[in-house]
């Protein structure tokens, strides 16, 4: 048996429709290779792992990496790589936007080239295109172009290119000091390279989805400017404790907001006005912190989480007003005890938002 020449790593979620049409333009366009997919599966719902193995059992080059309670297209990616033995691995998107035409090119020219570390699937280069894209998301895209860029400080036309090739030495020597988190693996491998990458890059065009639905979100931005950040100052404060900073600011700010409102519109004693305005934080604190975590599985996997985090939050609403109350009445201003009393109050939601998202 021959051994495995190159290893199409595919992550996915939700992605059932894809995958068949997806092997079937793999072994068309790699005929003549020794090559093998790994569709890393962020357990799905709409049952992709299970359309996977159905082609694994008739066809031995395709395997499923099925992940429960695990998500996130960059760690899906580093585990993928890391369960494959051939010499070179590419990265590619399972919703046909990336062109499989060009794997031949890439992978000829990172071999005919030993001092390459990596090949790039560029839309950004001459012959490349993004195809009919919206100003807006042409616009998002540019922006974090010009700061991948500015970061990375190499002269790479398209750091957010998920179509990618490398050499597993390169990812062996690098995939320790990964970030793993988000949906920018290529900009994590030159941000944790301790050397300097030598990469050429291919032009394609970038192609509309096949099926499903578009995985580009709020979350998506938020996870690339946290691992801007975390390469760029990570080294000298951590990440998590400023985004709690951060956090608790924001919070603090918004309970002194909602406090002035309610003691001009309300006019109602300070217990009720206090426990009013934590209970609205609490609910606005769960709601921002959703819209950072992973997809949930639906209305149920939401209210479960909702209950946990309220009732979990609520212990925290007690106290912060118990402390707020035990202080307005020893003779703090209301606007003072308030905020004293919200601090506590998002220390506990801190905790309780951990609890719930197990982040």
């Amino acid at each position: 048996m021959l051994s495995v020449q190159i290893t199409i790593v595919i992550p996915t979620y939700n992605e059932k429709d894809n995958v068949k049409v997806l092997v079937e333009k793999l072994s068309s366009t790699l005929a003549g290779c020794s090559w093998e997919a790994i569709f890393v599966d962020d357990d799905s719902p709409d049952g992709t792992a299970e359309v996977v193995r159905d082609i694994a059992r008739k066809d031995a080059r395709v395997r499923c990496l099925q992940r429960i309670g695990r998500k996130g297209l960059s760690s899906a990616c580093i585990e993928g790589m890391l369960s494959c033995s051939s010499d070179y691995m590419a990265v590619m998107d399972a919703d046909m936007q990336h062109d499989e035409a060009i794997l031949p090119k890439m992978l000829e020219t990172l071999k005919g080239n030993s001092d390459l570390d990596i090949v790039i699937g560029s839309r950004y280069v001459e012959g490349g295109g993004v195809g009919q894209w919206p100003a807006i998301r042409k616009l998002i895209s540019s922006i974090a172009t010009k700061i991948g860029q500015a970061v990375l400080r190499a002269d790479l036309k398209d750091p957010m290119s998920g179509f990618f090739m490398l050499r597993q030495s390169f990812f062996r020597q690098t995939v320790r000091k990964l970030n793993g988190k988000g949906f920018k693996i290529l900009f994590d491998l030159f941000a944790s390279s301790s050397t300097k990458v030598n990469f050429q890059e291919v032009p394609y065009d970038f192609r509309q989805r096949n099926a499903g639905e578009s995985k580009l979100d709020f979350r998506v931005t938020f996870d690339y400017g946290i691992m801007v950040l975390d390469k760029i100052i990570g080294r000298y404060i951590s990440i998590r404790f400023l985004l709690f900073f951060i956090n608790s600011i924001l919070v603090l700010l918004l309970h002194y907001f909602l406090l002035m409102l309610a003691a001009i519109f309300l006019r109602q004693t300070f217990v009720f006005t206090q426990l009013l305005v934590s209970l609205v934080v609490l609910m606005v604190f769960f709601m921002f912190n959703k819209t950072r975590s992973v997809k949930n599985d639906g209305v149920y996997k939401f209210a479960w989480e909702a209950v946990s985090f309220s009732s979990f939050g609520c212990i925290g609403v007690v106290i912060n007003v118990s402390i707020a109350y035990c202080l307005f009445d020893f003779g703090l201003t209301g606007m003072l005890s308030g905020l004293i009393g919200g601090s506590i109050g998002a220390l506990w939601n801190y905790i309780a938002i951990k609890q719930v998202f197990r982040k």
